[in-house]
């Protein structure tokens, strides 16, 4: 009689099983580790970039927009920089310890054609001249300024970085399990990732703008005639065509109008607090 066959070995995992799974575990141990609140809003979500990696690619990205459009920079003297840089810093000192900390710049590029703002980590602040289609007044100056601080402070710029990385990792998983990673698959990670987290970034900035505003003195409304005339603007440019909501990266006008609107009657308390001690600071 034959001896009996011996018992089955354990299943042998070829070694990249191993690391898949180290890498795994490391990675979300280290997104959930990661998890803060935004301030102002309170939202929950993962910071994967340190503050000091975020300052340099600030400074970096301010040095690369101002060689750029080098010879278009508008002088420290000129009325309309000196304007921004009051309206600027006004705003910042109503942004807490973390704003007073940053070193802010604030520079004014001449280009007609480019009706926009931007910041970049770490408090570098910049706007186009064609913007004065849309802004005629300080009011609505600081409300586009206001919705650029905003982003510094609530570190958007960091946690989109972070959001590209754990969106690469992910890809980077399903490469190793053999599957496929193609343009389509970056694609629908754009569309079901990226753009949904710029749009919430918008919104964020464009309620705690307001709040800044209402903070310093200046009249929150100004943000809803500011957005109506880019809405007005955006229609004439695009001749009628409109950009489906899930393809952009900011709301849609109407949309973020309505928001501000909310926003507005909100944080009005502030804004008619504020005008009371600027009263009675002069009496």
């Amino acid at each position: 009689m034959p001896p009996p066959p011996p018992p089955p070995k354990g299943r042998r995992f070829p070694p990249y099983f191993y690391f898949l799974g180290f890498i795994s575990i490391g990675g979300t141990a280290y997104y959930f580790a990661s998890f803060e609140e935004t301030p102002y809003t309170g939202r929950k979500r993962p910071m994967l970039v340190s503050r000091a990696t975020e300052l340099q690619i600030g400074e970096a990205s301010n040095k690369a927009l101002l060689r750029q459009f080098q010879g278009r920079i508008l002088p420290p003297d000129h009325r309309t920089v000196r304007l921004l840089q009051k309206v600027g810093k006004k705003l910042a000192q109503e942004g807490g310890a973390d704003a007073q900390n940053l070193h802010w710049e604030f520079h004014v590029i001449a280009e007609e054609d480019v009706m926009n703002a931007a910041a970049m980590p770490g408090g570098k602040v910049v706007i186009f001249t064609g913007l004065k289609k849309c802004v005629h007044t300080e009011e609505e100056l600081a409300a586009v300024i206001g919705h650029e601080i905003s982003h510094v402070l609530l570190r958007h710029s960091a946690e989109q970085m972070g959001s590209t990385a754990l969106m690469n990792y992910f890809f980077f998983l399903l490469a190793l399990l053999g599957l496929p990673v193609n343009e389509l698959t970056l694609l629908l990670g754009d569309l079901t990732w990226q753009r949904p987290n710029s749009r919430l970034h918008e919104k964020e900035a464009d309620a705690v703008g307001v709040l800044l505003c209402a903070k310093a003195g200046y009249n929150p409304a100004a943000a809803v005639r500011v957005f109506e005339r880019m809405a007005d603007e955006e229609l004439k440019r695009s001749k009628g065509v409109t950009v489906p909501g899930f393809l952009s990266t900011h709301p849609a006008f109407p949309e973020r109008i309505a928001l501000l609107k909310r926003e507005v009657e909100k944080v009005r308390p502030l804004y008619e607090a504020s005008k009371e001690a600027a009263f009675f600071s002069f009496t």
